[in-house]
């Protein structure tokens, strides 16, 4: 059986580890932290629970394909999804404004905050209900698809691609400023840091809208411990409090790891699925 050593015990570790284990390879997840997750966590203090990355889960929408991804991986197995009526709700200079799951609720709103906003607004709320009923394809990654895919791809992204191509080069403070009303321009800088592209502020706002956008109970650190219990019990190895020092290259392929506490281990594939200090300046040479 073919071994995979997986460096990072994060979202993306786990799902490694787990297709790893489905697709009949031995695994192994070195994760230098005491628990799974990275920056998928969360801390208990003085009685209170501190979610440290889930404020919304992209894929909370029963049919979406990022739902089944979720599902297949122990995520969202039989959980119960919170659903949130309102996104955030920002005060500036005595004044509120919110953003509401219903389309038209949002329109009337902000129309009802900064009437001299109308055409602004209204490109705001079709770009949303736009990108709202798009899906983004999970089955492959974009390089594995063939000349078909691609072309399903393009179509099914075709009104949303025009949405793109306007806001992508655009970032979220420029976004905002063609707004005339402050608290609208504070909301779109406070959902989103201001250097973000606009097209991330748009998707968010889609998603949300959409309907896929809500919380799963436990928050970040349960949704990572379901997904570690589903790659235990797949046979997968996880290995913490085991850091990686860098990885072994030979003839130009990577062969294994070395771990920070000497130990060298081999695998028939290597993947690096986490933010480290590990440089691999060799990989490119």
């Amino acid at each position: 059986m073919k071994k995979v050593l997986i460096i990072g015990g994060g979202i993306s570790g786990l799902t490694a580890g787990i297709f790893a284990q489905k697709s009949g390879f031995e695994s192994i997840i070195y994760e230098k932290h005491s628990i799974p997750g990275g920056e998928c966590t969360g801390w208990d203090r003085n009685g209170y629970h501190i979610d440290g990355c889930i404020q919304w889960l992209t894929g909370t929408k029963d049919g979406d394909e990022m739902n089944e991804l979720w599902k297949q991986v122990g995520a969202l197995e039989n959980v119960k999804i919170h659903k949130l009526a309102k996104f955030i709700t920002v005060e500036y200079q005595g004044k509120q404004i919110s953003i509401d799951r219903d389309l038209t609720s949002l329109k009337e709103h902000f129309l009802e905050i900064s009437p001299e906003d109308k055409g602004e607004i209204e490109n705001l709320a079709a770009w949303i209900e736009t990108l709202a009923n798009s899906s983004m394809p999970t089955g492959k990654p974009f390089d594995m698809m063939n000349l078909w895919e691609i072309i399903k791809y393009g179509i099914s992204m075709k009104d949303a691609a025009k949405i793109m191509k306007t806001l992508s080069k655009m970032s979220v403070a420029e976004y905002s400023s063609r707004f005339k009303s402050p608290l609208i321009k504070k909301l779109i800088n406070t959902l989103l840091p201001p250097k973000y592209s606009a097209i991330s502020l748009l998707f968010t706002l889609a998603t949300f809208v959409g309907g896929n956008g809500d919380l799963p109970a436990g928050g970040s650190r349960a949704l990572v411990e379901r997904m570690a219990d589903k790659y235990l019990s797949l046979g997968g190895k996880l290995m913490v409090n085991t850091e990686v020092e860098e990885v072994i290259i030979e003839k130009g392929v990577a062969k294994g790891i070395l771990l920070k506490n000497g130990t060298k281990e081999f695998g028939f594939y290597i993947i690096p699925a986490c933010d480290t200090h590990i440089t691999f300046e060799k990989l490119l040479k």
